[in-house]
């Protein structure tokens, strides 16, 4: 009777696991389905940051501008936090797709300006 208490406690468990995997796939699902509608929106601002970071870079290198490798790294890791948080478990309101697209830009921006004069 006791094992029996015990064996239901554990299928329950598993049972809200299982629960919660599924609702966390679905809602990982949804982002990809926003981030696919919003493909036309990022394409063209992500392109131009790389031109303009690219370019900030060339300037760079033919004039005494500084490349900050500090800059370069939190700009990096900026970038990785809002992928993370692209699949992140938490509830994000899609009007906030689009700020998380630009500051992913300025971050690719700010982080390819700051290569290294030489590589």
């Amino acid at each position: 009777e006791r094992l029996a208490e015990q064996n239901n406690v554990v299928l329950t468990w598993a049972k809200e696991r299982k629960l919660t995997l599924l609702e966390l796939g679905f809602w990982v699902l949804r982002r990809i389905a926003l981030f696919k509608v919003l493909i036309p929106l990022w394409l063209p601002l992500g392109l131009l940051a790389v031109f303009h970071g690219w370019n900030e870079r060339a300037t760079k290198q033919t004039d005494f501008g500084y490349t900050s490798s500090v800059v370069n790294h939190w700009a990096r890791s900026g970038m990785t936090l809002i992928d993370l948080l692209f699949f992140a478990p938490v509830t994000i309101p899609p009007a906030v797709f689009p700020m998380l697209m630009a500051f992913w830009s300025v971050g690719a921006m700010l982080a390819i300006a700051n290569i290294q004069k030489r590589i």
